[in-house]
């Protein structure tokens, strides 16, 4: 008798990933070179694996690393991806496919533009990918959900070796100071955070509160002097930027 699948929809997807990661490495890589990724793009270096294109434990449908690699995972498998966002519907809905090719998209069109959501999300509509189907899980489709199909994103935060980001990897120097993250989490009633060993995560884009999360790593960091990080796209946040970016867009 096999294992009753977890009932979390996020965790189920996880499980099922890492029982099938080999065959969806070879099938993200081989669907990625069908849509015209270039070859040195498809895929990215995971440490102690190799390079892969199925990331079976990371669980926001997508990534690229600063190298323009692309990447899937679990999230791809998971119809409560989007919360309660809009396009949540047609992504529960999707068939698995037009779900790695909206993945794929977007991640594509992110390495493009240096790693900028932003700026992907506002040339989702004129990908360069095909969508034969004009699937509307696929960004070219993005008429159809308002403009608002995102792929996930959260913030590490903590005294990080800046180093280790690249690879994907948050490794705390030392704990951040659980007094200054009570004292700004006050000003940011209901955010929910994740605790991690010695740092958080906290929502950004494609979450629900993702601003607030944004706001609050921005405090924190003013705070502390720790480091913000989207690790899992292997980069640190110059989040001063961002705000800027955010206001003059």
């Amino acid at each position: 008798m096999p294992d009753k699948p977890p009932p979390d929809p996020a965790d189920h997807a996880e499980d099922f990933s890492h029982r099938y990661a080999q065959e969806m490495d070879y099938l993200t890589g081989d669907r990625m070179t069908e849509l015209g990724i270039p070859t040195n793009k498809i895929g990215s270096r995971v440490p102690g694996q190799g390079r892969a294109t199925f990331i079976p434990h990371e669980r926001s449908g997508g990534g690229n690393d600063p190298a323009g690699g692309l990447t899937l995972d679990s999230g791809v498998f998971n119809p409560d991806l989007l919360g309660t966002l809009p396009g949540n519907q047609e992504w529960a809905k999707a068939r698995l496919r037009d779900r790695v090719d909206a993945a794929i998209a977007h991640e594509h069109e992110e390495a493009r533009r240096g790693g900028s959501h932003v700026e992907a999300l506002k040339h989702a509509p004129d990908t360069e990918l095909p969508d034969p189907g004009r699937s509307p899980a696929h960004p070219a489709g993005h008429e159809a959900t308002g403009g608002a199909f995102t792929m996930i994103h959260d913030l590490t935060i903590g005294h990080l070796d800046p180093d280790a980001i690249p690879n994907r990897l948050a490794i705390p120097l030392k704990r951040l100071d659980e007094e200054a993250v009570a004292r700004v989490l006050a000003e940011f009633p209901g955010l929910k955070l994740e605790w991690h060993a010695g740092y958080l995560i906290a929502p950004w884009h494609g979450r629900e509160d993702g601003e607030r999360g944004e706001a609050f790593a921005a405090r924190l960091q003013a705070e502390t002097g720790c480091l913000v990080a989207d690790r899992r796209n292997g980069r640190i946040v110059e989040l001063g930027q961002k705000v800027k970016e955010r206001a003059a867009g």
